[in-house]
């Protein structure tokens, strides 16, 4: 089969490679489509991969053609998305079945070989049949979706409140549609240094309010003049310069949600941490989602529900791409990332339609 491959760092090649052998319990998927994440681009270009070589993707869905002695109702020809963590099943979290909290864990794309392949070896636990009223474009963006309902309720959102997302990438958006479909008459403000992510942000979330802070002083003016002000508010870009704003932005008794990976170290002030404890604010981190935990408290099962409804994450895609691109637009994402290169996008997904 043909595999995007991370050789090294900066080195993703399109490589022949080999099907591993199914263990027990274990199911062959067909990759339908699987989407490529702000993640891959830090795992591929700034080091953060865990292993090499390593197939990174872990946004997938597929069709299930091979199994071996499968202890669940799992069957060739079933349409899947896949969970991306392999829980130790050990540890007081597993335990619990909190599996994201899971302290010795592997994980599809990252740890393990992932989604930028045809096929994928992937255990049967990990796999969510799809019904057939959802497509399986919209079923590789489960993933994505069961982080934001899962942080979604991590914060208690009221009609009166202020609501303040940092950044308008593809999580954000997803958050402003969940927010949007619980709260239609909600006023929502988001910043974002991205003209083109501002304009979905308007286009598919009504009662909106953007500001395009790219601009140095936009954003010295925007902090002076809402010090003190929200109530809520959602740190979507892992940058530490806004985890620090939220700190002067958020009202006294105020509610902080970290959503995204630093993508550096963080230092905090004097003044910084004497606002945490003078306004006693509540600073939430969230991290993947509830897979499998009860029959009430499943993300993921919930994110098929809201696809149904209408939260439909595939609305946000920029672009369908194939195998072979996804080197290409990785590069491209990285230029963007670091300020090299311009690229107005929001979410590449590949299709595997060979």
């Amino acid at each position: 089969m043909k595999s995007v491959i991370l050789k090294a760092n900066k080195k993703i090649n399109l490589e022949e490679s080999k099907i591993s052998n199914l263990k027990d319990d274990q199911c062959l998927v067909k990759i339908s489509y699987a989407g490529v994440c702000s993640s891959d681009i830090y795992r591929g270009f700034e080091g953060w991969a865990y292993k090499y070589p390593l197939v990174m993707g872990h946004e997938i869905s597929g069709k299930v053609v091979k199994t071996k002695n499968i202890n669940n109702n799992i069957k060739i020809g079933d349409r899947v998305s896949i969970f991306p963590l392999l829980p130790c099943f050990k540890c007081k979290q597993c335990m619990e079945n909190n599996f994201m909290r899971c302290v010795k864990y592997g994980y599809y794309g990252s740890r393990n070989d992932g989604g930028f392949a045809e096929y994928i070896v992937v255990n049967s636990w990990n796999l969510l049949k799809i019904p057939n009223n959802i497509d399986l474009l919209n079923a590789s963006l489960i993933e994505p979706l069961a982080v934001v309902i899962h942080a979604y309720k991590k914060i208690n959102i009221e009609r009166n409140k202020k609501i303040l997302l940092l950044g308008s990438g593809f999580l954000s958006l997803i958050f402003q549609k969940i927010i949007r479909f619980y709260f239609p008459n909600l006023q929502i403000y988001v910043i974002d240094r991205n003209d083109y992510k501002l304009k979905l942000a308007k286009k598919y979330t009504s009662k909106i309010k953007t500001l395009n802070i790219s601009k140095k002083l936009r954003l010295d003016n925007f902090i002076k003049n809402n010090e003190n002000n929200f109530d809520i508010i959602i740190e979507t870009t892992g940058d530490p310069k806004f985890y620090k704003e939220a700190i002067n932005l958020s009202s006294p008794n105020g509610e902080i949600l970290l959503l995204s990976n630093i993508i550096s170290d963080l230092k905090l002030s004097k003044k910084n941490v004497s606002n945490i404890l003078r306004k006693e604010l509540k600073i939430r981190g969230t991290w993947n989602s509830y897979f499998k935990k009860s029959s009430k408290i499943d993300d993921w099962k919930e994110s098929i529900s809201l696809i149904k409804k209408g939260v439909r994450p595939s609305e946000l895609i920029t672009k369908i791409i194939k195998l072979n691109d996804i080197p290409i637009y990785l590069k491209k994402m990285h230029e963007h990332k670091t300020k090299r290169k311009n690229l107005n996008y929001v979410k590449f997904v590949f299709i595997n339609n060979d």
